[in-house]
């Protein structure tokens, strides 16, 4: 894997990219880039999608596409479905920009239902035509949505760099977030002083790094809270807080209310999400 991306995505060997169908309740994934396009697609609820540090709403039906190397996260809006595709650079080496945050096409939706429907019924040569209309699809976005790069937007040796070595860092944090982690420990993993760390980081993520590292934190606090009957306090600090009133603070921050009205809010096991995917 590059060291430039920073979610591990494991391609599926049959159509050679990421391609599954997920239904949460709420949830949000931390900030995040990875070398290759990402699409989501809203087969039912709503999601918040943060693209460098921009907010856009998709409703049922719509659609987003992330490019290689941007910074983002998402949110879903209650119970959500969601349809996710991610196209490594090497199989679809587009260099230009695609500038589609949230947009409904009939018969771009048309073809995210076709390729549901390829991949689960499988049929004889099913990776030829899923990887077929995928390549279309994206002309199609493409013509309509792409955009020439300028000079603003390529990435520089030093820049990519410094990029490598934020990789390094978040990567080492998707392992360890449940241990006492300090700034001085993180800077000299990347081989930096603190001060200049501190600086890079929240120009690169435009978060600090503390608050990258709640945002981790409470993302596996969630699906434990949500799908556990362990205390609130133990899978805090479980998952690395150790000040309560801290951790108070920062769920109520991400999710709008505390732990405890989270978990009361879907107490009834019968109505949780299925976390199976395609």
């Amino acid at each position: 894997m590059d060291t430039l991306a920073h979610q591990i995505i494991d391609y599926s060997d049959d159509i050679n990219m990421h391609f599954e169908i997920y239904t949460a309740y709420e949830m949000l994934f931390e900030r995040h880039w990875h070398q290759g396009i990402e699409i989501i697609y809203i087969l039912k609820g709503g999601m918040k999608v943060y693209i460098n540090d921009r907010e856009y709403h998709l409703d049922e039906h719509n659609f987003s596409v992330i490019n290689s190397m941007e910074i983002h996260s998402t949110k879903c809006i209650g119970e959500t479905t969601v349809f996710l595709l991610q196209i490594p650079h090497r199989a679809i080496p587009i260099n230009d920009r695609i500038n589609c945050r949230s947009y409904y096409d009939t018969q771009i939706c048309e073809i995210f239902n076709q390729l549901i429907t390829i991949y689960k019924e499988k049929k004889k040569g099913y990776y030829l035509e899923f990887n077929s209309i995928v390549y279309n699809m994206l002309h199609r976005i493409f013509v309509q949505f792409g955009q020439t790069n300028t000079s603003k937007d390529v990435i520089v040796s030093e820049e990519k760099e410094s990029i490598a070595k934020i990789g390094q860092v978040i990567d080492y944090v998707q392992t360890h977030y449940m241990e006492h982690i300090c700034l001085d420990e993180i800077a000299q993993l990347a081989c930096y002083n603190k001060q200049y760390f501190t600086r890079i980081f929240k120009r690169h993520m435009k978060i600090t790094f503390f608050e990258y590292l709640n945002e981790v934190r409470i993302r596996h606090i969630f699906d434990e809270l949500i799908y556990t009957d362990v205390s609130i306090s133990e899978i805090a600090e479980r998952n690395g807080f150790t000040n309560n009133k801290n951790f108070q603070k920062v769920f109520r921050s991400s999710y709008g209310c505390t732990p405890s009205e989270m978990r009361k809010k879907y107490r009834d096991i019968n109505n949780l999400p299925k976390k199976d995917s395609i």
